[in-house]
């Protein structure tokens, strides 16, 4: 625990891993008496270490914990995801994919919103680079009224997003988004997916480009 939350990133990150291998070990009595208060702990401290690595740890607790416990680390995962310091959102955003993989059902709803208002409230690059992995992750699990209303409003921001990174991170996955959505969303992303093609930025273009076959294999009854 104390490992976990120190200053120096390569030692929080194995202290992390190791956490992680332990409790896929643990019985579900024991992850809910030891483990889940570990997490309490790690995400009600001060120092921002400490949040961060109960950001990384959560998903992987969540399948060991009774329904009653899910529910409490749905709402300490809320205020994670709102906290005051950026590398602690981020490190929550990334945890998002991992998170969507396990929750019940009826979380999806939840972390959909959540995601949608996270990308909306911010024009940080170091967050907005993270949209694409949770826009698939959550497009997996969403039914398609669920994919129009929070993960298409993410995606159009980003598809004009001022940053070229952003762009780029998009541009290299509309084969998946489009491969996954359905009309009219899937045309929508289409032309997305053509803007790309002429991005002012040689790299998007090129990222786009690259991923032609893979697009066109996503839509065969497509003209190109």
């Amino acid at each position: 625990e104390l490992l976990s939350i120190t200053d120096e990133a390569a030692v929080r990150d194995k202290a992390v891993e190791s956490l992680k291998k332990v409790v896929n070990e643990m019985s579900y009595e024991d992850a809910t008496a030891h483990f889940w208060a570990l997490i309490q702990r790690l995400a009600g401290r001060e120092w921002f270490t400490s949040r961060i690595a109960a950001c990384d740890l959560l998903p992987h607790c969540v399948e060991k914990l009774p329904i009653d416990r899910q529910a409490e680390l749905m709402s300490r995962y809320v205020e994670l995801c709102e906290d005051s310091v950026a590398m602690v959102r981020r490190s929550a955003l990334r945890a998002l994919k991992d998170l969507i993989a396990v929750v019940q059902p009826n979380n999806i709803e939840l972390l959909l919103s959540l995601f949608k208002s996270c990308m909306e409230g911010t024009d940080l690059i170091s967050l907005r680079t993270l949209a694409v992995e949770n826009s698939i992750a959550l497009g997996e699990k969403c039914t398609s009224q669920q994919f129009h209303e929070s993960v298409m409003p993410v995606v159009r921001s980003c598809q004009q997003d001022f940053s070229w990174r952003v762009r780029f991170t998009f541009a290299d996955n509309m084969h998946t988004l489009i491969g996954m959505a359905q009309d009219p969303d899937r045309g929508e992303l289409v032309r997305m997916y053509q803007e790309f093609l002429g991005d002012a930025e040689a790299d998007v273009r090129s990222a786009a480009a690259r991923r032609l076959p893979a697009v066109a294999k996503a839509i065969p009854d497509k003209e190109w």
